[in-house]
């Protein structure tokens, strides 16, 4: 498999930015090779590493890093807009395949903490039976409009609320978040948009009695380095039967 790497610095004054005429010609044609290279390439998949600039994330709900399964182009920097060719399928495979190797990579360090202290440690993988369950993400849009052509009329085009995480959440709700929705500039003239809000709710951080029920049953039944000494429990001298059916 062939993979290629292109970087580029990341400020804002690439666009339109104070720089003279000569500046802007090389910063344009060292871009045009860029892209060019790209074309010439022909890559099956692009992944691209960004900044989300507070557009989907705040400081009270900030995740390590982010996959987008979908974007939308609004065309702010001189490109085109609408929806991008984002293969859903593939980035939510990729997401899917970080968290198994994380996953590796943390089991592979805790088992020689695990044999040198003799079953101390116990590496628990909760990633598997949680994947499937997730949280709440209800998203309402609030949008205010003035009509030049009904003679100045002002009306409100507010959205449902609408959830797109799951219907039963495994994770506690966190405060509301809001935002302006800057992918609602501009209106479609003649229209002006006049007021603008965007409130997701139901979002969290910290699993909910059902996720922490979850957990609790796989530290339970995990797995050990002892030969007949699995699940954990027995460990501790709890003559229970091994169970399955956990985390449903």
């Amino acid at each position: 498999m062939s993979v290629a790497i292109v970087c580029a610095s990341h400020t804002p004054l690439m666009y339109k930015g104070p720089a003279s005429n000569e500046t802007e010609q090389r910063v344009r044609t060292a871009f045009g090779r860029l892209g060019s290279f790209v074309k010439e390439f022909a890559p099956d998949y692009i992944v691209q590493f960004a900044p989300d600039h507070f557009n989907g994330f705040f400081y009270d709900l900030m995740p390590s890093f982010c996959v987008g399964a979908g974007a939308v182009s609004l065309g702010d920097w001189g490109g085109g807009t609408g929806p991008l060719d984002v293969p859903e399928k593939t980035a939510l495979e990729l997401i899917d395949q970080v968290y198994k190797k994380l996953n590796t990579t943390i089991e592979n360090a805790v088992k020689p903490f695990a044999i040198g202290s003799n079953g101390r440690f116990v590496y628990v993988d909760t990633y598997t039976k949680m994947r499937d369950h997730c949280m709440k993400m209800e998203v309402e849009i609030k949008t205010k409009v003035e009509h030049p052509e009904e003679d100045g009329a002002v009306h409100d085009h507010n959205s449902p609320k609408v959830n797109f995480g799951c219907s039963e959440p495994w994770f506690k709700a966190g405060d509301d978040g809001t935002a302006i929705p800057f992918y609602l500039f501009p209106s479609i003239p003649p229209t002006i948009l006049l007021q603008e809000s965007q409130t997701t709710s139901g979002m969290g951080v910290h699993p909910n009695d059902d996720g922490n029920k979850c957990i609790s049953d796989l530290i339970w039944e995990a797995d050990t380095l002892e030969p007949g000494v699995t699940p954990l429990k027995w460990k501790l001298s709890i003559p229970e039967a091994p169970k399955t059916d956990i985390c449903q």
